[in-house]
């Protein structure tokens, strides 16, 4: 069987189950903490039971430290998360955090936060997936047709080693290892 004919994994095989939780009050400070030390890249921000949003590194970085917000989570957090059922597919997700320009979706089962998935859980189970629906959402395209193209030699624009056999992907000059990686070899 092919790659691209393999059977497309589960939301639920992919998320991060672990995950942190503070309070609206905690310092911002005490989240990018938590964010550095755990690198999961998201810290889910409850009252009581109740979930009230979610903060990233990109909103300590771009409503913290740029825009200057505020020193609590709850002057910082994303009050409105986009949630996706465990039985969604990766691909569905990818497409979700695309069109709506984010990095990770929480996963939702019976009302329950049960996960966390992201970008790079998405490309740690499937790496040519997310830049397959990246490559077909900016062309407008479903379906983005792969050419190779020989070059002489020169630097892989992913892993950024030289490389005397790069070939286009999607525009993109890629070494026979980050071809063979994405199943393009």
């Amino acid at each position: 069987m092919r790659p691209e004919e393999a059977e497309v994994p589960l939301v639920r095989e992919a998320m991060s189950k672990d995950l942190n939780y503070s309070d609206p009050d905690t310092s911002v400070c005490d989240i990018a903490r938590t964010l550095r030390s755990d690198d999961r890249g998201s810290v889910i921000i409850k009252e009581g039971d109740e979930i009230k949003g979610m903060v990233t590194n990109s909103d300590v970085v771009n409503d913290f430290v740029v825009a200057g917000k505020g020193d609590k989570a709850r002057d910082i957090m994303t009050k409105e998360i986009i949630t996706i059922s465990p039985g969604m597919d990766i691909e569905d997700a990818a497409m979700i955090m695309v069109e709506e320009g984010i990095e990770r979706l929480a996963v939702m089962e019976g009302g329950d936060l049960i996960g966390i998935i992201s970008q790079d859980d998405i490309m740690k189970v499937r790496p040519r997936l997310y830049l397959d629906i990246t490559q077909g959402h900016k062309l407008g395209a479903e379906n983005v047709e792969m050419e190779f193209e020989e070059r002489e030699v020169g630097k892989c624009e992913s892993c950024e080693n030289y490389s005397e056999s790069l070939g286009e992907v999607n525009g993109n000059l890629l070494c026979a290892e980050c071809r063979e990686e994405m199943n393009f070899a």
